[in-house]
């Protein structure tokens, strides 16, 4: 049983689009929010108009679906036009694009969304990750977070590919240099935001949401990943680990992707946080690592680790200490050790991270 969670019913068929949640036309599916409807009875009328083809120009798809959508959101194609589509963003198995849609009432008004892509070849756990991320969303707008996450608005199933709608997040990426009425420093802004996500408890997770009852656990789990690889450097860095173990305390929600690129702030609107498809249940030390990942200089400072730790706890966060964040700092590298082994991926040999590891444990030991 996850303690503090509650368990919702809709993830059950995740991700295969089936259930009551998911409306099924001529085999073109479409899933919406708790709460959200589209005029689903003027779906039937034309669905045989909406054909993707995922191999397609991606502009071209997000346009086909954009339209479909938008036409039996408002009855007729007369109230909406689909002004510009824009690339903004690819990751290994999505692309993320930019729409701007003008809509026609009483006075023009300018929409922008944002859609992702996934193609016809995405593996399964892509089309988890969507939909999971989908059902987070919505429950966290039902806590009210200080913060800003983009609201789901619906995912199109169609041709073995899949694509999704949100609203379009606006501001300044912490990747770049912040804007004058940003008054907070950039490891102030991620640890209150980090503090805030690990005190969550009043949200649905997913049943297939990677899950671990205690910090200790999740630890053990990662050692035992990697103990298959005979590697003196790979066997003194998971001994160190074994003899630093974090205490049993209760694991919590992980964003799993805190990186600059994905948390804005606006002078309207505050800090919006974005990408919760890697999110799990799990220790908050792992989310401040994704963030510090054995840099020297973390935030392009001498003591940015530290300084980021500090505010964490200040903002209230879980308690934990530097070497807690440093385990984690190692697992990272041993993954990218383990991606290294396959050398289509491109990228430093091997032996690179087994000498990152090396210096790591170097300067704790």
């Amino acid at each position: 049983m996850r303690s503090g969670f509650k368990k919702n019913r809709y993830f059950l068929d995740v991700p295969e689009p089936e259930g009551a949640d998911w409306l099924s036309l001529n085999g073109i599916r479409l899933w919406l929010p708790p709460g959200k409807s589209l005029s689903l009875h003027k779906m039937s009328l034309s669905i045989s108009e909406l054909s993707l083809d995922f191999f397609a120009p991606g502009w071209l798809i997000v346009s086909q679906a954009l339209n479909f959508i938008l036409k039996y959101l408002f009855g007729t194609t007369d109230k909406y036009r689909v002004d510009r589509i824009t690339k903004i963003g690819y990751g290994l198995s999505k692309v993320v694009y930019r729409a701007d849609i003008i809509i026609y009432s009483k006075r023009e008004q300018h929409l922008v969304f944002a859609v992702s892509l996934l193609s016809g070849e995405a593996n399964r756990e892509a089309w988890k990750r969507m939909v999971r991320e989908f059902y987070l969303l919505n429950s966290l707008q039902k806590n009210n977070p200080s913060f800003s996450v983009p609201e789901p608005l619906a995912i199109l199933w169609v041709n073995g590919g899949m694509l999704s709608l949100r609203t379009f997040v606006t501001g300044y990426s912490l990747k770049f240099q912040l804007p004058r009425f940003c008054m907070d420093l950039p490891w102030e802004i991620v640890a209150q935001i980090a503090a805030e996500i690990h005190n969550i408890q009043n949200v649905d997770l997913p049943d297939e949401m990677e899950y671990y009852a205690t910090r200790r656990e999740h630890v053990l789990a990662c050692v035992s990943k990697y103990q298959k690889y005979r590697v003196s450097q790979i066997q003194d860095c998971l001994e160190w680990i074994s003899a630093n173990l974090p205490p049993e305390d209760n694991s919590c929600l992980i964003h799993g992707d805190l990186l600059n690129q994905n948390i804005y702030v606006s002078e309207g609107n505050g800090v919006s946080v974005l990408d919760w498809e890697y999110s799990f249940c799990g220790d908050p030390a792992y989310d401040l690592a994704i963030v510090t990942r054995g840099k020297k200089k973390p935030f392009g400072v001498t003591g940015g680790k530290g300084y980021l730790i500090d505010s964490y706890l200040e903002a209230g966060g879980k308690k934990l200490s530097e070497k807690d964040v440093i385990i984690y700092e190692l697992f990272l590298i041993l993954g990218w050790y383990e991606q290294s082994l396959d050398r289509s991926t491109g990228g430093h040999a091997p032996e690179h991270y087994l000498q990152k590891l090396g210096n790591m444990l170097r300067r704790v030991c």
